[in-house]
Parts: structure tokens; sequence; C-alpha cells
């Protein structure tokens, strides 16, 4: 028999993109307690590895985007108002920009950690037909 649990696992690993659950406290600990199966094709390293540690994902965002989506993400917590941007990170494997989309609604678990949860999706081939039209 398929259990509820076994069910919901097989519907968020079939949705092209990445759900999941990010933390980050105050300690600077950032961490990935839950992903869906598609970060590890947008990352490129198995998302196992950001369970516990969230910083090579975080080191992957374009240095260009990476403070406003920090300060837009932190200012959506405040305001208990869902986060949604665009940025970019680069491909360790062939250097390559990649354009991504996240949405996330936050929460406070602990006075000391923020967590969100959300969805993220490649957008790669919109912005490149949106650049070249």
């Amino acid at each position: 028999m398929i259990t509820e649990e076994i069910s919901l696992e097989k519907i968020v690993d079939s949705v092209p993109g990445v759900v999941f659950q990010f933390e980050m406290c105050k300690s600077g600990i950032t961490r990935f307690p839950f992903v869906s199966k598609g970060f590890d094709n947008i990352f490129e390293v198995a998302a196992d590895q950001f369970k516990e540690d969230a910083s090579l994902a975080l080191s992957r965002i374009h240095t260009e985007d990476y403070q406003s989506l920090m300060y837009n993400m932190f200012n959506c917590y405040e305001n208990g108002t869902t986060f949604s941007q665009t940025f970019r990170i680069v491909s360790s494997v062939t250097n390559k920009t990649i354009w991504l989309k996240v949405s996330a609604i936050p929460e406070l678990h602990d006075p000391k950690c923020a967590v969100w949860y959300g969805y993220m999706s490649d957008i790669t081939q919109e912005i490149e037909v949106q650049t070249f039209n």
C-alpha cells in the first residue's frame, strides 16, 4: 500500500524545479533541511550535502545578486510577506549563468532561526528568449 508520505514525495519529486525548506540562523548556520530531487540538477551537487550546510549552494549565487537576494529575503521575513525574486547562479561544471526564480513563505520556528518554505525554478531559457528578441 502506498502511504500518503510516499505519494507526496513522488509528487514533489516529479515537479520541475525545486521544492525546498531553507533555514538561516543568527549563528550564521544555513541549511536546506528538505529539497526535492530537482535541486541536484540545478546546483549540480547532491542535495544531501546541503542538509546541514548550505554555504556551497549560496556561494554559487552570482556576486551581483547575492546582497539584494539576502536583503529581500530578510525584508520579507520581517514583514511576513512572500519572498519572490529572480537571481543568477553560476554553473560549477560549465561556468554558464543559470537564471532562477524563487518564491518562498517565511516562518519563525525559533527566535534564533528563520525558515522559508518555497519553490525555485530554472528560467534561463525564458531569459535568453527575452534577451535575444
